[in-house]
């Protein structure tokens, strides 16, 4: 049964496959297989079928590839939610403040390099904690 219902499985995927590669039958499969990953919350693919439907240069991809690309939409558009998500809860009193709005004056006394190399965020992946003191210089 489990073997049968692979073969079964391969053969639908076959048919899609091909079926998508048919101008013909292409909005029918999209607003079917559209409804199909919001109903999973696909989002990310979901926005990336469509921007990829109206894509020429998507459409000269092999099938490997263009599947790889709606694979990594969707992590992207994940990891994009998350992070909004983590922003919003962490309610920064300035979150729009980036690294590139340091005053790096001399007389702040605030060395280049280690602001670099805590930008690289090297310490968040070795799951070390920093903390960082002394006067903002923020003017609001």
């Amino acid at each position: 049964m489990r073997v049968e219902g692979a073969a079964t499985s391969a053969h639908a995927f076959n048919r899609l496959r091909d079926i998508a590669s048919d101008e013909g039958e292409r909005p029918l499969l999209n607003e079917q297989t559209l409804t199909q990953l919001k109903s999973l919350r696909l989002d990310g693919m979901v926005a990336a079928l469509t921007d990829h439907a109206t894509s020429r240069a998507a459409a000269e991809l092999r099938f490997e590839e263009r599947l790889a690309l709606l694979v990594q939409r969707e992590i992207d558009w994940r990891d994009d939610k998350r992070l909004t998500r983590l922003l919003k809860a962490a309610k920064l009193k300035v979150s729009a403040a980036c690294i590139e709005d340091i005053n790096r004056r001399a007389s702040r006394g605030l060395d280049r390099h280690l602001i670099t190399a805590l930008a690289g965020c090297d310490w968040v992946r070795h799951a070390r904690t920093i903390l960082i003191i002394g006067a903002t210089d923020y003017a609001t």
